[in-house]
C-alpha cells in the first residue's frame, strides 16, 4: 500500500507528523532535523521486540538510542536519546522522541 515497513511493523507516518513539523504547540516532542525518524522508529520497534520492552497493557515501549540524540522533548525542551513506540494489534507503529524512563525505588 506504499507504507514503510521493516517486514514486521508498518510505520504510521500520519501519527508521526506532529513530531516532525518543528511545532512545539501542545508540548509535542520533535525529532531533530537530519534524523531519519521513520527508520529510527522501525528500528526501535524491533529493538523493543528483542529486549522485551513492550508494555502489555498499552502497547508502548520506551527505547534507548545509543548513537546520539534523536529529538527534543515537548515539555522540557531537552535533547533526548529515547523514542516511545506504540504498537497496535495490526502492527502499525508511530514513534516520538521521549523523556528517559523513570525508575521506581
Amino acid at each position: 500500500k506504499g507504507q514503510l515497513t521493516n517486514g514486521k511493523y508498518i510505520l504510521d507516518e500520519a501519527g508521526m507528523q506532529p513530531h516532525m513539523n518543528g511545532d512545539f504547540t501542545n508540548d509535542k516532542s520533535q525529532f531533530l532535523f537530519g534524523v531519519d525518524a521513520y527508520k529510527a522508529t522501525l528500528d526501535a520497534a524491533e529493538y523493543a521486540d528483542v529486549h522485551e520492552l513492550w508494555n502489555s497493557k498499552n502497547g508502548k515501549a520506551t527505547v534507548p538510542i545509543t548513537n546520539g540524540n534523536v529529538g527534543v522533548t515537548g515539555r522540557t525542551g531537552q535533547l533526548t536519546n529515547y523514542i516511545n513506540v506504540y504498537r497496535t494489534k495490526t502492527v502499525v507503529v508511530p514513534g516520538r522522541p521521549a523523556n528517559p524512563p523513570t525508575t521506581k525505588n
